[in-house]
């Protein structure tokens, strides 16, 4: 027998045993769409707080049809374009209530949606009642000309270069250096060997002297000055063909500043054989868009203690990382964290 059990650790009486139930579903369809369309025999809740399984109906083929294509459109929609804030309304679904083990209740919810919503104190829905900063320029302490921000929905991400292989480093995470002459030189990190839409995201047999394209790659500029462009399933190396355009090393931007709105700060700690570590993070939000900004904590200054949900602050001179998807802003020792006062 064929059953997919998720098991919970909760009591199941809180609005997100719904979404458990669309989650069983969706890994009932995973499992169909990738075994020949074979469906399974049942499908678990185990909430272990209350000691009780709850059974979800597994869906016919016909609703797995549907429910494929609902999430295809779902990926479009989101994914294949970065939608505009326009289709996206703060109009959330109202609550649900549920008893223990996952069962329906018709008792009013203890809460609203905005009420436990990160975002609800930077959301026209919420309290927010301001507008969001959308890129502009500000003069800053110690600084005689003025910082130009850029608005997070026009930060450039992803480049395109061209070099000539210096270098090729084998392992598990192979590597390579690229040149421009001797002017200039990156170093290509794969990090995937799977390119999104089929085969390699390198040659294997690439060797010393070919010219390449590193298309769509993450580029940034470590402290140390180095140029470094990171290959994800969304960015492959090509052999040049002739006619092809050369892009220099020196065209893409690295580092930006960047001014928003705090929705909220993050912090991440844990032990190496180097000893203690820490990483701090805020989510940043403007008129269209939003980032994430993680880093050192040696990296954020003074002022990162002083921050609070709904402060507006400029950050300078970040670079730009991620992986497939999702993007991040990233804090060097040459970053800084400006807090803006009315």
């Amino acid at each position: 027998q064929k059953k997919i059990v998720d098991i919970k650790a909760s009591l199941g009486n809180s609005d997100r045993s719904g979404d458990y139930v669309e989650q069983l579903r969706m890994y009932a369809y995973l499992w169909w769409i990738t075994h020949d369309k074979e469906p399974v025999d049942s499908l678990e809740i185990w909430y272990l707080a209350a000691d009780t399984i709850k059974t979800i109906e597994v869906p016919s083929e016909q609703e797995l049809e549907e429910l494929g294509a609902e999430l295809h459109s779902m990926w479009s929609q989101l994914r294949e374009e970065t939608p505009r804030i326009e289709r996206c309304p703060p109009d959330p679904a109202p609550m649900r209530s549920f008893g223990p083990g996952g069962v329906p209740s018709d008792d009013a919810p203890k809460m609203s949606r905005c009420q436990r919503c990160d975002w609800s104190h930077v959301c026209p829905g919420g309290e927010f009642k301001d507008e969001h900063p959308n890129g502009g320029s500000f003069h800053l302490p110690g600084l005689v000309t003025e910082t130009e921000g850029t608005p997070l929905d026009e930060i450039k991400t992803r480049h395109t270069v061209t070099g000539q292989v210096h270098a090729i480093i084998s392992g598990n995470r192979p590597r390579i250096t690229i040149a421009e002459g001797n002017s200039a030189f990156a170093d290509v990190q794969i990090q995937a060997s799977e390119y999104k839409d089929g085969g390699p995201t390198m040659p294997e047999d690439l060797k010393k002297g070919d010219v390449v394209c590193v298309e769509n790659a993450f580029f940034q500029i470590n402290y140390k000055g180095a140029l470094i462009l990171k290959v994800d399933p969304f960015a492959r190396v090509v052999r040049m063909q002739d006619g092809d355009e050369e892009i220099s090393l020196h065209t893409p931007r690295a580092r930006w500043n960047i001014i928003g709105t705090v929705v909220y700060r993050t912090e991440k700690r844990g032990v190496s054989a180097r000893g203690d570590w820490c990483r701090k993070g805020l989510m940043l939000m403007d008129e269209f868009g939003s980032l994430k900004v993680e880093g050192w904590q040696a990296d954020w200054g003074t002022q990162y203690d002083m921050l609070k949900p709904g402060d507006r602050v400029v950050i300078t001179n970040i670079g730009i990382d991620g992986w497939a998807a999702l993007t991040k802003g990233e804090m060097y020792r040459s970053s800084r964290l400006h807090i803006l006062h009315d």
